[in-house]
């Protein structure tokens, strides 16, 4: 993929995320944690679909302005993909006095060590409070 793509998929994406947050929001049907999820997976894949290479993808996450971090690979135990064998990308999208709205996105590989294309993606934003 290109610099000019991976940066344009950035965009688009960090401005459809934005513009469903704004949408669940103003109708009222953001969840608070621990009363549901609002999971916004479709909206990533239509910029990360499964098949992207993790190094694009990784762009893609800072293009959309993520703070990214992992694999977890000195840390992780045991034989099963984990938590800590994910790609995590995340950006705050709103801050109050008492609460946080974030943007979460786990890319997840084939299999452990398996870095070279996207398996699965999960999406979503969270309302909390501090």
């Amino acid at each position: 993929m290109t610099p000019e793509i991976i940066k344009q998929r950035g965009e688009h994406l960090r401005a459809d995320i934005e513009k469903v947050y704004k949408e669940m929001k103003a109708s009222n049907s953001l969840k608070m944690e621990g009363m549901g999820r609002n999971f916004i997976t479709p909206v990533v894949l239509e910029y990360i679909p499964i098949g992207t290479s993790f190094d694009d993808a990784k762009k893609i996450l800072l293009a959309a302005g993520c703070k990214v971090s992992g694999p977890h690979e000195g840390v992780r135990a045991g034989t099963k993909l984990s938590y800590l064998d994910s790609v995590i990308g995340s950006f705050n999208l709103s801050s109050g006095w008492m609460s946080a709205t974030k943007f979460f996105v786990s890319l997840i590989p084939r299999a452990i060590g398996d870095y070279s294309v996207v398996n699965e993606v999960r999406a979503e934003i969270t309302l909390g409070s501090v």
